[in-house]
């Protein structure tokens, strides 16, 4: 009874320790595939990161030119209108951006306590009030006294100032890009502006949302890559009201910057600000319809540009760029690895059982052995004392005894 109880405390702690050995490798396998993919992650956010931020600034280059344009366009007009702006006409303004190739031509007058849009060749425009229009206002007032513009924001050229394509105040269901120019020789301020087909046109071909679309179809295990605004994230845009009423999000704002954000998680809040506070990479799991995930969170440092703004219109430092990769060729990984531990363990079982199984027989074996050896020693002994009848007797003894 004894040695059976040994036997069994043997092959449980042979079994104990196979679990706890494979146990730990799982888990150490797992650690080092997500550290694995981490690395790989963040070598194609670094690819992703520049493919994109080249795609961002070509557009905001792009941006630049059409600021450009807007000045030579704000010129030309100059020079075809009465330097008094109670002598220019709205048809005249009309007939003008005909010529020129832009949408309208608004001028801007600058009253008491207020510039105002007095005349313009969009029957929406005239009246309105600037006096809201943050940082415009400060723009346009530094236009009238100084004739440049000088508050860090925007594109700043000689006379002239432009913002970046925004919501339009008259109709918010329009896109604009709007220039304003003024060199001290007429009373109010030109101002010109396009639609966003031109910027859109570019951004079809060469933007951002066009390049994650063609490094997701190359790369199927990346399942979205977003560009994220930390200090509007998920809040949203700034709104304001506009005098109709209606209600205006600017572009400027908006916390989604570039793709898609369709997979939003509780977490993610929490480490977007993590990633932008600690200026690190961030990732966890998580399982999105079901289907195991990875999330990374990774700051992208830039330079300030007009197009991406707190709520407060400063420029943003880092945005957050969020990549989700399906953790299923991890799972995957896992399962196979854990398959061949489970099977190897299974085999080793056996082994040792089997090991165990004949370690028994073996003794019972030598044990047996040894009992013939003495029973030969003990008839040898009785044949060399020459008592035969005692012989007999123990020998017929010993074969009943086997035939048992």
């Amino acid at each position: 009874m004894m040695r059976r109880n040994v036997w069994v405390i043997t092959v449980t702690f042979i079994i104990f320790s196979l679990g706890i050995n494979n146990a730990v490798t799982y888990f150490f396998t797992k650690r080092s595939l997500e550290d694995s993919l981490n690395h790989q992650l963040d070598s194609a956010a670094a690819q992703i990161e520049i493919s994109v931020e080249n795609s961002r600034l070509g557009a905001e280059k792009y941006q630049e030119l059409i600021g450009h344009q807007l000045r030579s366009v704000a010129i030309a007009a100059q020079y075809a209108l009465d330097p008094d702006i109670e002598k220019v006409t709205n048809e005249q303004l009309a007939e003008l951006s005909d010529k020129l190739g832009v949408i309208h031509i608004t001028l801007l007058k600058q009253t008491e306590n207020d510039i105002i849009l007095a005349k313009s060749s969009d029957p929406k425009q005239l009246g309105l009030s600037t006096s809201t229009w943050t940082p415009w206002h400060k723009a346009f007032k530094q236009l009238f006294e100084e004739h440049n513009v000088s508050i860090g924001w925007g594109q700043s050229l000689r006379n002239f100032w432009t913002g970046p394509f925004e919501v339009a105040t008259s109709d918010t269901s329009k896109v604009r890009k709007w220039g304003y120019y003024n060199d001290g020789t007429t009373n109010y301020i030109i101002d010109p502006y396009v639609s966003y087909d031109m910027q859109r046109e570019y951004e079809e071909i060469t933007g951002a949302n066009k390049l994650i679309g063609q490094i997701m179809k190359e790369n199927p295990s990346i399942l979205q890559i977003t560009g994220i605004n930390p200090k509007t994230f998920p809040v949203g845009g700034l709104k304001t009201k506009t005098l109709a009423g209606e209600e205006l999000e600017h572009i400027t704002t908006q916390p989604i910057i570039f793709g898609s954000y369709q997979n939003s998680e509780p977490d993610d809040v929490a480490n977007v600000m993590k990633a932008y506070e600690t200026k690190e990479p961030v990732s966890y799991n998580t399982r999105i319809n079901g289907k195991p995930v990875l999330k990374r969170f990774i700051p992208v440092k830039i330079d300030a540009v007009a197009s991406i703004v707190d709520l407060e219109g400063n420029p943003v430092d880092y945005y957050i760029l969020s990549i989700i990769h399906d953790y299923k060729f991890i799972q995957e990984k896992l399962n196979r690895q854990f398959l061949i531990v489970a099977t190897v363990t299974a085999l080793t079982i056996v082994i040792v059982l089997l090991a165990l199984n004949w370690c028994k027989r073996s003794r019972r074996l030598d044990a047996g052995h040894d009992n013939l050896m003495n029973r030969l020693k003990q008839i040898r002994a009785l044949a060399e004392a020459d008592r035969i009848d005692e012989l007999k007797a123990y020998t017929e003894s010993l074969e009943r005894e086997l035939k048992r």
